[in-house]
């Protein structure tokens, strides 16, 4: 008799998966029409159709090591960001029942690396990396292009969210170019980084059940950049070395100039109730890391990175005026394409 259940029962649950992949497959050519017409955040919510006792066991890796190990070998110039994002990583991982979502800010101009943390932290959360279904990037300039569309919007990230973690409380949510994003979207997010384990949330007019505390969320913008530059010369003016910098020399001043620049966070709800765990300053890059991005960059390609061809490179670099000279305006945003021209044109002439 109980193998009979047994039998049944995996029967069962074998019809629903077919249905429910049936249903998905319907589902796709509305999908297509509502992406079409209205905007590209509707995309993200087709992963609210896959069953959720799967997130664990399909894609969770959240392995710290490898995110260590990816940081200190990989993430130049960034001694800060790495060693506290890691810490906070860590700590919301070790706790099982955490008393809120991890809330980040990564700061800093571009070509600092923002964008490179973020997929170190997707590798080593999933083992499909960026690929994952529970791994949702939103850019700011692409899924919220329209002016005035701000309820519209609202209403596009509440459904997107709750639709998400429905599928898997340990999503991670990361938003690029926050600073080009209309105030106020940002403010729905809320209810969701509030401090409270599980709670019911207002959902096409019902109230329903849904883990909030264990998801991640990394906002990325350029707001602060300004603060960050003036207080890295004011240091240093000081006799204190750029290593030697510390987070607290550098949070108050971007969590203010998130607060009060335009942009997502300008006035915003989420950082008046304190709901930001950690601001982190991206530094703005100098020539020795611009350097150790170019030989990454040769190595990637199995060539060898000289003198000569470092400065090839090297002189598609701009760096700021004074006093800010010895920093790069870029970081090492097209040093990849750069070094690739380069040894294309290289290798062209050692053929002929």
């Amino acid at each position: 008799m109980i193998v009979k259940t047994y039998l049944l029962t995996i029967l069962i649950l074998f019809i629903h998966q077919q249905e429910t992949s049936c249903f998905i497959n319907n589902f796709q050519p509305l999908l297509s029409i509502t992406y079409d017409t209205t905007s590209k955040l509707f995309l993200k919510l087709k992963s609210s159709f896959y069953h959720n006792d799967q997130c664990l066991i399909d894609d969770i890796k959240k392995n710290i090591t490898e995110l260590e190990l990816m940081i200190n070998k990989n993430l130049y110039g960034q001694h800060i960001a790495g060693s506290y994002v890691l810490a906070a990583i860590g700590s919301h991982l070790i706790d099982k029942n955490p008393s809120k979502p991890l809330t980040m800010i990564f700061h800093g101009k571009t070509g600092t690396g923002k964008n490179y943390l973020a997929t170190m932290i997707a590798n080593a959360y999933f083992k499909n990396g960026e690929d994952s279904k529970y791994y949702h990037f939103i850019n700011s300039r692409s899924d919220f292009p329209l002016d005035g569309s701000i309820d519209e919007y609202k209403k596009l990230l509440y459904d997107m969210v709750i639709e998400n973690l429905k599928t898997c409380p340990e999503s991670i949510f990361v938003f690029d170019e926050v600073d080009m994003m209309q105030p106020g979207v940002l403010d729905v997010l809320v209810p969701f980084l509030n401090y409270k384990r599980n709670k019911k949330i207002h959902h096409n007019g019902y109230f329903i059940d849904i883990i909030t505390n264990r998801a991640i969320y990394i906002f990325l913008t350029n707001t602060g950049s300004q603060e960050i530059i003036d207080t890295m010369i004011m240091l240093n003016n000081n006799g204190k070395k750029r290593n030697d910098m510390v987070l607290s020399d550098f949070e108050h001043l971007i969590s203010l100039g998130a607060f009060n620049e335009k942009g997502g966070f300008y006035k915003s709800d989420a950082i008046s109730a304190n709901l930001i765990d950690h601001y982190v300053p991206f530094l703005q890059l100098e020539y020795e890391h611009i350097k150790l991005c170019i030989e990454y960059a040769f190595n990637s390609r199995d060539a060898v990175a000289n003198d000569e061809s470092i400065q090839d490179v090297m002189a598609y670099v701009t760096f700021e005026e004074p006093p800010y000279h010895r920093f790069s305006k870029s970081g090492c945003k097209r040093i990849e394409q750069k070094t690739a021209t380069i040894l294309y044109k290289n290798r062209s002439k050692d053929e002929t």
